[in-house]
């Protein structure tokens, strides 16, 4: 019973965080439609091949910091070794001002270069310098948040994200608007009012990322050194062996690095594609309009696409402490139990989500973008399955890693690279497809790493997979929530043409059906229902009819 509380207490812990995903999406996804209005599609292909450029460079220097430090920080602690925890945190803090200073140096002065060169889209050359310093304060920013996690408290991590986002949100848009106005004086000196009133709007956006990310630092940064103190006590009491820091610098070096390898190979396919689009696309198109159609795949698809993700990285990196204390103390069935409920419960959002952004592509991008262009709209028709690929890809890579197996999202996620780029090329040369070759290249990216780490995931023993609570039971009743959506999104579209009315009602009835489903099923409890984001509020709302049908 008390491996059973504690596994809840894990889903608890991810939930925590999915939830604050959850709210931090929805923020992005808020604010995204004002700043559109102000930078246009022009603005956020310009923004978005900035941010691309910037996160590959974070992707190498830090972004997998937090993972590796919870990991760290969660080993030592189940070992009753505090000393050798706080001071591996602190050869991460050496590790993330080195790897940060060193992104950022090469970014702003290589901006230039990179954007121009590289990417053909020289007018992203402000937003990258703007997000430059932005590399050392998320890479700072990520040690803190696994140091938490590796506590197994994922309540500061969770109100950062969200404080994160909603700073974010405030300054982008202003200082979008302010410097856009300031670039379309520029650009009409420079004859390109469009053009410079685009890309200083999105350096405006770039801003809002830079100060939301050093609130967030500052924020955690209070609550840690208050957080220490406590620690510190403890730590005079504690006896254990103490390790030298050249041998900690040279574990947590072998601890970050495949971390950082993983998430760079996995999430490097975003900027490979682009610039392999835009290059080979140039010879058939126009430089305009390969621009507009990167900026609705970068600022539209991937805007909507990227929110269940997000939860499962959330969930991913909830699991990766509880599930490392398990395995440092040899409990195998407690990790196999551990990482079937990690995979259900991304299941269980991903697959609903991806059901109703294919179903409702069209409505959606209504209601969100104001966008009727089938093109929108046929993206996302033709790439929301990848939604449950990428979710379960990024939830398996954290178990792997949890489990000791570094390396094995690595080489997982390098061969799937491979293939994406040799199916993006052959689909670009020999087919007429466009921007949809790129959503066929991800979709083999993603089904081939999700296969690769299923199966050594399956092989290590520590999965013992129950296909028709985790896949099928949770699939058939997504499928119905969907065709619920749009079943009820079409039939108030014949009472009023207003978008913002047909698309929340049919996504609120939606998801009340999802979960009564769910319980009617079996396929969910009620216990496990209340560790859902928002799911004591839905339980309270359900009719009591829906409780006693699942006793």
């Amino acid at each position: 019973m008390a491996n059973r509380n504690k596994n809840h207490d894990f889903l608890i812990q991810g939930g925590t965080l999915a939830f604050a995903a959850i709210a931090g999406r929805i923020i992005g996804l808020v604010y995204r439609i004002p700043l559109t209005n102000i930078i246009g599609d022009l603005g956020n292909n310009y923004y978005g091949c900035a941010f691309d450029i910037y996160n590959i460079l974070l992707l190498i220097s830090s972004y997998s910091l937090p993972m590796a430090v919870s990991r760290l920080v969660s080993n030592y602690r189940t070992k009753g070794e505090l000393k050798n925890a706080y001071k591996a945190v602190r050869c991460a803090f050496l590790f993330a001002s080195a790897a940060g200073l060193a992104a950022c140096g090469t970014v702003f002065f290589g901006a230039r270069y990179i954007t121009g060169t590289l990417f053909e889209t020289p007018l992203s050359l402000y937003a990258l310098r703007v997000l430059a310093p932005t590399l050392v304060i998320t890479a700072l920013l990520g040690v803190l948040r696994g140091f938490f996690q590796g506590t197994e408290n994922m309540y500061p991590s969770a109100v950062s994200q969200v404080l994160e986002q909603l700073v974010n949100a405030v300054v982008s848009v202003a200082a979008a608007y302010f410097l856009s106005s300031r670039g379309t004086k520029i650009g009409r000196v420079l004859a390109d009012e469009e053009g410079y009133h685009a890309a200083y709007g999105a350096a405006g956006a770039s801003l809002g990322t830079a100060v939301g990310a050093l609130v967030s630092l500052l924020f955690l940064y209070l609550l840690y050194k208050a957080f220490i103190r406590g620690w510190k006590k403890r730590m005079r009491r504690e006896h254990s062996k103490k390790i030298p820091y050249k041998k900690l610098f040279r574990t947590m070096l072998l601890t970050v690095l495949p971390f950082l390898a993983a998430s760079a190979l996995f999430n490097i396919n975003i900027v490979i594609e682009q610039g392999i689009f835009k290059h080979m696309m140039k010879y058939t198109a126009e430089e305009e309009q390969i621009a507009l159609w990167w900026g609705v795949f970068s600022g539209k698809f991937k805007t909507l696409v990227n929110l269940p993700i997000a939860i499962a990285a959330a969930i991913g990196t909830a699991c990766i402490p509880s599930i490392t204390a398990s395995f440092v103390k040899k409990q195998k069935e407690d990790v196999a139990e551990k990482t079937e409920l990690a995979i259900r419960f991304c299941m269980l959002i991903a697959l609903p989500f991806s059901f109703v952004l294919i179903l409702l592509s069209a409505p959606l991008m209504g209601f969100l973008f104001q966008d009727t262009d089938p093109l929108a709209s046929g993206l996302l028709l033709a790439g929301g399955i990848t939604v449950v690929f990428y979710s379960l890809s990024t939830v398996t890579a954290s178990i792997l890693q949890g489990i000791g197996k570094l390396r094995t999202p690595v080489i997982n996620s390098g061969i799937s690279l491979a293939l994406h780029v040799i199916t993006l090329i052959v689909l670009l040369k020999f087919t007429a497809l466009g921007i949809y070759a790129v959503v066929a290249a991800m979709a083999v990216f993603s089904v081939s790493v999700t296969a690769l780490n299923q199966y050594m995931l399956y092989k290590s023993g520590y999965w013992k997979p129950e296909f028709m609570k985790t896949f099928v039971l949770p699939g058939v009743c997504a499928a119905v929530m969907a065709s619920v959506c749009w079943i009820i999104e079409l039939a108030l579209s014949q009472v009023t043409e207003e978008k913002y009315v047909t698309v929340p009602v049919s996504l609120v009835c939606g998801i009340l059906s999802y979960f009564m489903l769910l319980l009617i099923l079996r396929a969910l409890t009620p216990e496990e229902m209340r560790q859902f984001p928002g799911g004591k509020l839905m339980m309270k709302v359900m009719p009591k009819a829906m409780k006693q049908a699942a006793r």
